[in-house]
């Protein structure tokens, strides 16, 4: 059986749905389960029926006002008057509706005269929500979890962080945790806190040499060295796991600061084992020439759609000496489920200013040279 988790329903109008998303997201990662509209109903459903269910069967609704929301007729104020009927039938001191005012509105009365209202606008008032969350959890005895959730695991941020004169560094590193996949959330967790820690080491330096910076011609010291790691799951089901990580270094005097992405791709099936793109291939030489081509059709587009244009020949030629058939340039790859996502590093097939481009090969165009089994067929799985 699953572990239960406090259901939050978030009300809200369409026009503040980018920043809604914001808190809808926070929620999850605090260990709450959230309710939105724009995530939850699927194309082709009966909104005005799924709507209502939803707000019933949660145990607390955020209300989430503004000028839009509160002079809005139609599905956000039949919300509001489910939402103030469910707190009158809650049993008394039972937390049940939480108004939060994003920006300056007129507090409908009914909502004004019975419950104490937070404006998210006042710097730390959001802070007061999650110890209410919490205390509406333990009315419950719904237990909180926190992190966010990725296929069968529950995924937690962990940091570790140090600076000595003239630079520090910070390392965030993943910790998995799962029910069906113990052992696996164990070998995970360990891999990318080990990671972490090895890039700590890596980054101090030695003792008889930190204390020595060279100055500006003017006396003063450059800025300071900088070392900064942090990894994200952008893909999981039962069988796999992709994990992007990047490391960002600004070393004192540069122009600028450099990133590199690492990925990691693992199967999570029995023991964890990790994977390399050549190795979803059975014929490697098609599959490899398969993806420079598909890389160099999709930069071009994407050159076209930003600036316009067709790139020029410069810009062909940077684009095709780092698409060449050759694995090395297509490491930093992760799943899907229904293609690969190739990811190019700063300067691999544009200037910096065009950051990290990215190209989407779908398993439909890859399907004649992919294995029959292995990580194509198990990122299907649900």
């Amino acid at each position: 059986m699953g572990l239960k988790m406090l259901k939050v329903f978030i009300s809200y109008a369409s026009e503040d749905e980018e920043v809604v998303l914001t808190y809808w997201q926070r929620l999850r990662d605090a260990g709450f389960e959230p309710w939105i509209s724009c995530r939850a109903v699927s194309p082709g459903a009966v909104w005005p029926r799924v709507i209502p269910d939803a707000l019933k069967m949660s145990d607390v609704v955020l209300l989430f006002m503004s000028p839009r929301s509160v002079n809005k007729p139609g599905m956000v104020q039949l919300e509001m008057r489910q939402a103030m009927a469910k707190q009158q039938s809650a049993p008394e001191g039972q937390i049940t509706v939480i108004p939060l005012v994003l920006e300056p509105c007129t507090v409908p009365g009914e909502v004004a005269d019975l419950l104490q209202f937070v404006r998210l606008s006042d710097v730390g008032e959001w802070d007061r929500v999650i110890p209410q969350l919490e205390i509406a959890a333990q009315q419950r005895n719904v237990k909180i979890v926190s992190g966010s959730s990725h296929g069968p695991f529950r995924v937690k941020e962990g940091v570790i962080e140090d600076s000595w004169h003239g630079g520090s560094a910070r390392f965030e590193y993943l910790t998995f945790e799962s029910e069906t996949h113990a052992e696996a959330a164990i070998e995970l967790s360990d891999y990318f806190r080990g990671g972490a820690r090895q890039s700590m080491i890596a980054a101090r330096p030695l003792p008889w040499v930190a204390n020595r910076r060279e100055l500006r011609h003017d006396g003063s010291e450059w800025p300071e060295d900088e070392e900064q790691g942090a990894a994200v799951v952008v893909f999981a089901n039962s069988a796999i796991v992709s994990v992007e990580s990047s490391r960002w270094q600004y070393s004192s005097g540069a122009a600028h600061g450099n990133g590199v992405l690492i990925t990691h791709n693992f199967l999570v099936t029995e023991r964890v084992t990790e994977f390399t793109l050549e190795s979803l291939f059975e014929r490697q030489e098609e599959a490899l020439q398969l993806i420079s081509d598909s890389c160099r059709t999709a930069l071009a587009q994407q050159h076209w759609e930003i600036w316009g244009s067709m790139p020029d020949e410069a810009a062909s030629e940077w684009i095709n000496s780092g698409t060449e058939p050759e694995w090395s340039n297509f490491q930093a790859f992760t799943m899907s489920d229904d293609g690969i996502l190739i990811r190019f590093q700063s300067y691999q097939v544009a200037p910096y200013a065009s950051g990290t481009p990215q190209v989407a090969i779908s398993f439909f165009t890859l399907r004649d040279v992919v294995r029959s089994t292995g990580p194509v067929a198990l990122a299907r799985v649900e």
